[in-house]
């Protein structure tokens, strides 16, 4: 997969830059949430309306590396939803955004950044308005840059 190489290669430039500094700076965030609720018309009908709970785990962790020469910035998030009556639209969004940047010299310096990003769209909303009796689940989205 090319993502991962470029994230291999991305890895391996911080952590030699890191070893090549001997001031670093170097910060992690995480955080972690949960939710549960109740929705009413989980198809988005005008009729027959069916109702379920959800719960929802959200996650998110960013990296920070920074030295004289290079910064190295990672993001990713995770977010998972179940439903009670919906199994089969049970699903996780998630999104990884790693940047690195190494300056050779002031006016001389190299820059990769990445984005792997995938979405769910919901049965009954987007293109599928009116027809969510039709379909079994919802639709699966995935941006790479």
């Amino acid at each position: 997969m090319k993502f991962s190489r470029l994230f291999t290669i991305c890895a391996i430039f911080c952590s030699m830059s890191a070893f090549v500094q001997a001031e670093s700076e170097n910060k992690l965030e995480a955080n972690l949430a949960t939710e549960a609720g109740y929705i009413d018309n989980f198809l988005f009908q005008d009729s027959n309306e069916q109702s379920t709970a959800y719960y929802m785990l959200s996650s998110n962790l960013a990296l920070t590396s920074k030295t004289q020469h290079s910064a190295f910035d990672f993001e990713a998030q995770l977010t998972s939803h179940f439903f009670d009556k919906f199994e089969n639209d049970d699903h996780s969004d998630f999104s990884l955004i790693p940047k690195y940047q190494f300056k050779f010299t002031q006016n001389q310096l190299i820059s990769l950044s990445a984005f792997w990003h995938n979405s769910y769209t919901y049965r009954g909303t987007g293109l599928s308005i009116g027809e969510a009796e039709n379909l079994s689940q919802g639709d699966e989205a995935e941006d790479v840059g």
